[in-house]
């Protein structure tokens, strides 16, 4: 698993270890082979996400097998990481083929769980109703809370990096 940064503040090196240590742990909740997969991350920082996109977090599949998260580096540290595992949620659902991107007859298709959703279908206001987001909404304070059991110190020093 390789981990790469760009975008504001993606040269502190406490942030990095702090983003990668959540991502592990993570992840390695329900893919215990984590490390041993040949997984790419690039988490992009960019001020104020929020008021350019209207998303404090984003989620991006390359294939094979890359990612790449974006993430609004200007929410106070809790909210922060509750996007980060947000997101990371959705990198789950796509390395357990949970959640699918098909290009097919020159349209963008999501297929969750085998059900088909036509992205240029999908209004901003409907994306939180698509079953992999409720998913994603339902699972995150399960995996706050196993983060704030393993990653304490790191949660403890981002709140501090990020203020």
């Amino acid at each position: 698993m390789l981990t790469f940064y760009s975008g504001f503040r993606s040269n502190n090196k406490i942030l990095k270890k702090i983003i990668d240590n959540i991502t592990i742990f993570a992840l390695k909740k329900e893919i215990p082979d984590i490390l041993d997969r040949k997984l790419n991350f690039n988490f992009v920082f960019t001020k104020n996400l929020f008021n350019k996109e209207d998303v404090f977090g984003y989620t991006l599949y390359f294939f094979p097998n890359s990612y790449s998260i974006g993430l609004d580096i200007c929410l106070d540290a809790k909210f922060f990481i509750r996007v980060l595992i947000h997101e990371l949620i959705h990198c789950k659902q796509y390395i357990k083929k949970e959640l699918k991107e098909i290009n097919k007859n020159g349209k963008c298709l999501y297929i969750y769980k085998n059900k088909e959703y036509v992205f240029e279908q999908i209004t901003k206001q409907e994306w939180s109703e698509n079953e992999w987001e409720k998913d994603a909404l339902e699972q995150e304070d399960e995996y706050l809370k196993y983060i704030d059991k393993y990653c304490r110190e790191d949660i403890t020093c981002l709140h501090r990096l990020l203020h």
